[in-house]
């Protein structure tokens, strides 16, 4: 990590990736990888047939990468674990990403902190979450500039959703109003675990 692969770099990597199907686990956090490298390198993903972990955080990914992060994402049935962390997908980049997670039962952890995810954002994962396709256990979504809109859309899904064990909603602007929704719907959930909101703007009464 905290290394630049140049492009052609990341060409190498893909043919690597298909010629060595023993390969597990991958990091590739702070490598400066930009949507077109992506794009290229998701070819060589999507053909692994052994990949259960991949961390792609802080690199300089954006709305336009959902889509190959999609694609991705509906090619695989192994891969169990997708961390993008600190990149700049935005509302337009989750939408392809989370269409394409209806039709995946393999992944379980999904980290999308820090990608200025916005209300828009948090809508577009809420209605994943309350789909009866929502197969997530584990997801981050710190750090994203939800305000209470967005983190009602959440807390409103948690009331349908079956499978989220974990969930992360810290350094938001989450406030009392969200904190009402949220204990109205943890009167119908029964599956959550753990829930991490430090950092917001709850209150004492909150």
């Amino acid at each position: 990590s905290k290394t630049y692969c140049p492009p052609k770099g990341w060409e190498m990597l893909g043919k690597g990736l298909e010629a060595n199907l023993s390969l597990q686990t991958l990091l590739l956090d702070s490598n400066r990888l930009e949507t077109a490298d992506f794009q290229q390198f998701e070819k060589a993903v999507s053909k692994h047939r052994n990949l259960k972990f991949i961390s792609i955080g802080n690199n300089a990914l954006v709305e336009t990468c959902g889509v190959a992060v999609g694609n991705m994402v509906k090619s695989t049935t192994i891969l169990e674990s997708i961390n993008f962390t600190c990149n700049f997908l935005g509302p337009g980049g989750v939408a392809p990403i989370f269409n394409t997670l209806k039709n995946n039962i393999s992944i379980k952890i999904l980290s999308l902190k820090k990608n200025e995810l916005k209300n828009e954002g948090a809508e577009i994962i809420a209605n994943y979450l309350k789909g009866t396709a929502s197969f997530i256990e584990e997801l981050d979504l710190s750090s994203n500039l939800f305000k209470n809109t967005g983190g009602i859309f959440i807390a409103n899904s948690l009331k349908e959703n079956k499978m989220l064990r974990k969930l992360l909603l810290s350094d938001n602007d989450l406030g009392p109003d969200f904190a009402s929704a949220l204990k109205s719907a943890f009167g119908k959930n029964k599956t959550l675990e753990v829930l991490i909101l430090d950092n917001n703007l709850l209150q004492v009464s909150g």
